[in-house]
């Protein structure tokens, strides 16, 4: 992973803390009253590059990129498949960066 990728996805994980603060906001539910719930939401947004590169690697690994150059993936309508895998690594953001991160340490030292 190099900087320019890490860069990338960190200012759209912003983006998307940002969405989803506006979202609390107009419901009137304020978030940040609860400390938790913040440090949660600024973890995930600061590991979700290490997750979403740590996920892709993986299925690559597991499948081939060539898997992922077939006419499903490239023709058809695969909006709905790019939501659930940015979901998917939002939600698993603390567990699978904080993997991927120890791993990245461990490899270098």
């Amino acid at each position: 992973m190099d900087k320019k990728y890490f860069t990338k996805h960190l200012l759209l994980s912003a983006l998307y803390l940002i969405t989803a603060s506006a979202a609390f906001y107009i419901d009137d539910n304020l978030f940040y009253h609860d400390i938790k719930l913040v440090t949660l939401m600024l973890l995930s947004t600061l590991l979700y590059p290490l997750s979403r590169y740590f996920t892709t690697a993986s299925a690559y690994k597991l499948t081939g990129p060539e898997f992922w150059r077939k006419d499903f993936f490239i023709k058809g309508d695969s909006t709905g498949i790019n939501a659930l895998f940015i979901f998917f690594c939002l939600v698993f953001a603390i567990p699978l960066g904080s993997t991927y991160l120890i791993f990245m340490i461990l490899k270098r030292g």
